[in-house]
């Protein structure tokens, strides 16, 4: 086939950009902690124990725990005291009070300078704020941990055979493929987030071609991700990947096969192959 990824000269040994990050931390809290310290506003959302409340309680000062009965009761009394106290202020499951928000809301245009409120949230409230907020509380979305972080202590062996871990993989190759595909899908989302790229995924209208991730940065060029459970890549894994550097020309930044492999390493294709353990923003 004729389309070419970006070819890397043949005299450098150098392997592709992808290293172990060296704390494992997770990914989300980064723009949480860059945007408490900026921000009078931020609400963090996610699904349940992803760690939104327990990121929140590191940086606030005074706390309201509205699953807390005596606390709810007290707030549900007096709303307005929980725009109150020395920042950061956090005001944790707020969507049991839907008022919360909007005294955040009203406490903001007040002073709209001052770093002063965390908001934390599983579910949407039953009953909708008056206003969303916009402009004056800014929205960060929590994933889970990639998997670069549930390997600090985790070998990939161990992974693949599902010892020495918390979790069981099943045997099952199609469900052992699909695992692997989505603990891949869900570290590029959480890097890709770091970032401020968008994930998407590629197939043709008629099925002929599919490409599994697609990672689009803000100048719009994009990075094109296969996802095999395999330690090498064989011609016929890029082949979708050399239909679209075909398609798109320079448009495409690069394009990987992200593997179970122990070892970064360009094909003579010029697409990369990348062990998942690799991954990082």
């Amino acid at each position: 086939m004729g389309g070419r990824c970006r070819r890397r000269p043949k005299s450098s040994s150098k392997a592709p950009a992808a290293s172990q990050s060296p704390d494992g931390d997770r990914r989300d809290g980064d723009p949480a902690r860059l945007l408490c310290a900026e921000l009078p506003a931020v609400a963090l959302e996610g699904p349940r124990a992803v760690g939104k409340t327990e990121t929140a309680l590191r940086r606030a000062t005074t706390v309201h725990r509205l699953d807390d009965i005596a606390e709810f009761d007290i707030a549900r009394a007096d709303p307005s005291r929980l725009a109150k106290g020395h920042p950061l202020v956090l005001i944790d499951e707020w969507q049991r009070l839907p008022e919360s928000w909007d005294v955040v809301r009203r406490a903001v245009d007040a002073d709209p300078r001052t770093p002063r409120f965390l908001l934390t949230g599983s579910a949407a409230p039953a009953q909708a704020p008056t206003h969303s907020g916009a402009g004056r509380i800014v929205t960060v979305r929590m994933r889970p941990l990639s998997l670069a972080a549930r390997l600090l202590e985790t070998d990939a062996d161990a992974l693949l055979e599902g010892r020495d871990s918390d979790w069981r993989i099943p045997r099952d190759a199609s469900l052992l493929n699909a695992l692997f595909q989505s603990l891949v899908t869900l570290s590029v989302r959480v890097y890709a987030q770091a970032n401020e790229a968008k994930v998407f995924h590629l197939r043709t209208q008629g099925g002929e071609h599919e490409v599994d991730l697609i990672v689009q940065g803000a100048g719009g060029r994009v990075v094109a991700l296969e996802v095999k459970l395999t330690q090498t890549a064989s011609h016929s894994d890029t082949r979708h990947l050399r239909w679209l550097a075909e398609r798109i020309g320079p448009t495409l930044a690069d394009a990987a096969v992200i593997t179970t492999g122990p070892e970064a390493y360009w094909r003579p294709d010029g697409i990369a192959v990348i062990p998942a353990a690799l991954l990082t923003a």
